[in-house]
């Protein structure tokens, strides 16, 4: 989930998307950050503080998306995707 998040915060931060993409890749965040943080809370529940700290970054995430600035969502969502990596391995 957090990669496709940062793929979409960079598609929407590239220039010439075309209006129509733009909004389906806004919206496409907008529901990935409305549901990231049950997510997160669901994983974290073992960890209070790492939780706290992650339940924060998504705030400053979600914020920073819908202020519009773009650099810092992708700033965070980076540092997201560091501490959660993806792993495929057995997939």
């Amino acid at each position: 989930m957090l990669e496709v998040l940062a793929g979409d915060v960079r598609r929407l931060a590239a220039p010439g998307l075309s209006p129509r993409r733009r909004g389906g890749v806004r919206s496409r965040i907008a529901a990935a950050l409305g549901v990231l943080p049950l997510v997160a809370r669901r994983y974290l529940q073992s960890d209070g503080a790492l939780e706290a700290a992650t339940l924060a970054r998504l705030g400053a995430l979600r914020n920073a998306f819908a202020a519009g600035n773009l650099a810092r969502a992708t700033a965070v969502v980076r540092t997201l995707t560091r501490e959660f990596p993806l792993h495929t391995r057995g997939l």
